[in-house]
């Protein structure tokens, strides 16, 4: 049996207890153990499953189980074979744990055969970089999974990366404790989510937090007591990371024309706060134009739609214009970002022009693949730049973006103000600081460099580079253009003798670049290529898992699977209990879908998962929002969620959540008849849960006898009816309404 623990579990239901993270900043790295500890509060064995989130370029190089003082050290396998050992381990009756990667930034925990009143403890290593702006160094830590929307019939594994969502704090606490080993005296260290505790070192700082809620992605920022620009070049068991941000040269007097294209997010997910954050940068963004550019302003989330045919010179009256259209902007509907892709960039290309686009969303999708390989088939000369808006966005799918946009990313908190990011915004896409970058190696042979294609810098970024090499590497010289000036700099080697960092961040970084050469389709020797790095360096993928088993069998008898809910990310609130269907389980057909929410709510939005988003109306008598919808005929069996986002008068939004199951089948059962004794018994063993079913003997409908199943217990049902009978008619509904009608002989 699997329950999905999404609305009505109290958190003492829950198994996730408690997540502690332990980190270790060393420059531009930080090393990560995750381990989270799964409790048993019932009385029967469990099975575990938690979906949560790591840095989108975090490389996990170890996993294990505890138990007690027992430590069962995590296998690297491919994802089948680890997949296999698990289930076969569950289903002995052994405790086993299962890590499996369902995104670069989404994973999936599994732990089987928790015992009553036992605490299972799975811990992860990592390594992961930190991001560099300007002198100041950013740790982030994602902690929670927001709400993904996955285009129906776009993502095959839809319900890996669409988990749910609890309606209240789960009970799950996070701890976080942070050691910092800069090798110079630190400045300032400070958190834009958080209040941590913080002692500083000579040489760094130590940072404590306890008891936190998980609704928001940690942000940690270090700012080194250093003027100098970064450089850094650190090898390790014939790897090498170099890290460079170039001095800036003098301000070039030629910058190119640009034509600017901003893209808005008008999806469900950007309700309320989000929105108000998008609309407020981007009414900065239309102030911050220069004379010379020209902009479109495209938003979308069903579909899309602009401000003009196309773009627009950047004049007083036209400003204005895309400030009426901003403030029209509201939150509704899927984010159907690919509509968004295709509207910015299938624009004609003004070769007097550079091209920009501003990418503004919270990311909050499953099919991350169809959106990479547009931007790779359309992107051209054109640059893009992402904006990440949220608590706790998509960091995986937007740094992607960026990357492939050849752009940069910036996240805008929604604590934060937006105005210092667009200034930022536009200072980087002034101009680039270095160009045409080139690397040389000396007499090293080296191989494996990425990426692959070494991208512009701009203001404030360092050049990130990683490669692997044979025989003697002892400097590195970059050379590249700033402007009219050629640029060169020579780094000197550093060893790094611990760990594994730079190896693990080498093969992951080999594995992104692998993977970008499937976002058109799976190809098999890709994937094996992928496979073989993984697991010679022991580097969980999407094609590789860690798999932990205690060889004692400690269950003898059945489980229960309990899911764990991910937090709701702060700014949303996921709500259930004000809703409800006029029926669940259904053919095609038109149930009605009433809404409980409050009569000032500025509006009620329902997202259907076969695409049309309606709003709902208010029902003054009843007092409740209401729509009558239709389910297509072509909709397949299965399970579908519904949501509705309420906006509340306050400007925050509610999500509320239905399982809505659609079945077309007629019911099947096993009939018995027997007789005996002057009556006649017949036995029912359905294959599904019915609503009703009735018996009559065939030329007696004054016999009928009807039964209504719904709550009873249906693994076996009998029905006695007085008299002798070799042939019953049995009628049977099931709980979606279908009907089974048949005439059953006695053999």
């Amino acid at each position: 049996m699997i329950l999905f623990l999404t609305t009505t579990a109290l958190a003492s239901e829950l198994p996730l207890k408690e997540t502690r993270y332990t980190v270790l900043i060393t420059g531009p790295y930080a090393e990560v153990t995750v381990e989270q500890t799964f409790s048993n509060p019932n009385e029967g064995f469990i099975e575990a499953i938690y979906s949560f989130p790591l840095h989108q370029q975090s490389a996990v190089d170890d996993m294990s189980m505890r138990m007690g003082d027992r430590v069962v050290k995590g296998e690297i396998q491919t994802r089948e074979q680890a997949r296999q050992t698990y289930e076969e381990a569950r289903e002995r009756g052994q405790t086993a744990a299962l890590t499996e990667q369902e995104r670069p930034n989404l994973f999936t925990q599994s732990v089987a055969n928790i015992a009553p009143g036992e605490d299972i403890h799975v811990s992860l290593h990592m390594t992961q970089p930190l991001s560099y702006d300007e002198g100041v160094y950013t740790f982030d830590l994602p902690l929670t999974v927001g709400p993904r929307f996955a285009p129906a019939g776009m993502v095959e594994d839809a319900e890996k990366v669409t988990r749910p969502t609890a309606i209240a704090p789960t009970g799950a606490t996070v701890d976080i404790d942070v050691r910092i080993e800069m090798g110079m005296p630190v400045e300032e260290i400070w958190s834009s989510t958080h209040e941590p505790a913080v002692g500083m070192t000579p040489t760094g700082a130590e940072i404590v937090l306890d008891d936190l809620h998980g609704d928001r992605d940690f942000v940690l920022n270090i700012d080194p007591e250093s003027d100098q620009p970064i450089a850094s070049l650190l090898t390790q068991d014939g790897h090498f990371a170099l890290t460079l941000e170039p001095q800036q040269a003098p301000v070039d007097s030629h910058v190119v024309p640009r034509e600017l294209i901003f893209v808005v997010d008008n999806s469900c997910s950007m309700s309320g706060t989000p929105m108000g954050m998008a609309k407020e940068s981007m009414h900065m963004a239309l102030d911050g134009m220069l004379p010379g550019d020209t902009f479109q302003v495209i938003r979308f989330s069903e579909g899309a739609s602009a401000l003009s045919p196309a773009p627009l010179p950047a004049t007083k009256a036209n400003i204005e214009r895309g400030h009426d259209y901003v403030d029209a902007m509201a939150g509704m509907g899927g984010t159907h970002m690919l509509a968004g892709i295709e509207a910015s960039l299938d624009y004609p290309y003004d070769p007097d022009r550079q091209r920009i686009v501003c990418f503004m969303t919270d990311g909050y999708i499953g099919n991350e693949t169809q959106i990479l390989a547009a931007i790779g088939d359309k992107l051209g000369s054109s640059r893009l730049f992402s904006f990440g808006i949220g608590s706790s966005v998509n960091r995986y799918l937007l740094d992607q973006m960026s990357e492939f946009g050849r752009g940069s990313v910036t996240y805008v908190l929604l604590n934060e103000s937006p105005d210092g990011k667009v200034d930022d915004f536009y200072e980087r896409i002034a101009r680039p600081v270095l160009t045409d970058i080139e690397l040389d190696f000396g007499g090293a042979e080296v191989e494996g460099v990425y990426p692959e294609r070494v991208p512009d810098l701009f203001v404030g970024q360092p050049l990130r580079i990683v490669g692997r090499y044979e025989g003697e590497l002892s400097e590195v010289t970059v050379r590249g253009r700033q402007g009219h000036r050629r640029y060169e700099e020579t780094l000197v080697l550093k060893p790094v003798d611990d760990g594994t960092a730079i190896a693990s961040t080498w093969a992951r970084q080999r594995v992104r670049s692998l993977e970008k050469e499937q976002v058109h389709g799976e190809i098999e020797d890709v994937k094996a290529e992928i496979v073989e790095t993984a697991l010679s360096y022991r580097l969980m993928t999407r094609y590789t898992s860690f798999v932990a088993v205690e060889y004692r069998v400690r269950n003898e008898g059945g489980y229960e699977t309990l899911v764990q809910p991910s937090e709701a990310p702060a700014g949303v609130d996921v709500v259930k209990a004000t809703g409800a269907l006029s029926r669940v389980y259904m053919p095609p057909g038109d149930p009605l879908l009433t809404i409980e929410a409050p009569a000032e709510a500025e509006e009620v939005i329902a997202l259907f998962p076969w695409g049309p988003v309606v709003e709902m109306e208010w029902d003054e008598r009843r007092q409740r929002w209401f729509h009558r919808f239709l389910v297509p005929r072509e909709i397949e069996d299965g399970e579908y969620l519904i949501r509705a986002f309420i906006t509340m008068p306050d400007g925050t939004t509610e999500v509320w959540t239905e399982l809505l199951v659609i079945d077309s089948e007629a019911p099947e059962l096993d009939v018995v008849i027997e007789k005996g004794r002057g009556v006649t018994r017949v036995t029912l063993r359905p294959e599904e849960p019915l609503r009703s079913v009735w018996v009559e003997p065939v030329g007696h409908p004054e016999l009928r006898h009807r039964v209504d199943l719904r709550g009873r217990d249906q693994e076996e049902i009998q029905i006695v009816l007085p008299g002798l009978f070799d042939e019953v008619r049995v009628v049977a509904k099931d709980r979606a309404m279908n009907r089974m009608e048949a005439v059953v002989t006695l053999d």
